[in-house]
């Protein structure tokens, strides 16, 4: 049985393709009570996904990812190099959430 994802994939389509037709992140958050963690950041943080990677950048996964030892190495080192934000790498590489690439950091 597969992980449930506190947000189904419809209403992340929905939220993410009001906030691309330029609805506040903000409001919307507010609209759909999203304040405690954040809400108007993982709505920006899902767009910048949707926009990568289209609608797959949510689907459901029956388990956590692995990320090889050299896919670490690579990103802390470009990390430390400076310029690129956690958020950005996490998008580039595809993996599934800036604060994984915090904790490799």
């Amino acid at each position: 049985m597969g992980r449930k994802a506190k947000y189904s994939k419809e209403f992340k389509i929905e939220i993410v393709k009001r906030y691309l037709k330029g609805e506040s992140a903000t409001a919307l958050a507010n609209e759909y009570e999203m304040t405690g963690k954040q809400g108007d950041h993982r709505i920006r943080y899902w767009a910048q996904r949707y926009e990568a990677f289209g609608e797959s950048a949510f689907d459901n996964a029956s388990r956590n990812k692995s990320y090889s030892k050299s896919l670490k190495d690579k990103v802390i080192k470009e990390y430390l190099l400076g310029g690129t934000s956690t958020t950005q790498l996490a998008i580039k590489y595809n993996i599934s959430s800036a604060e994984i690439v915090r904790s490799w950091i």
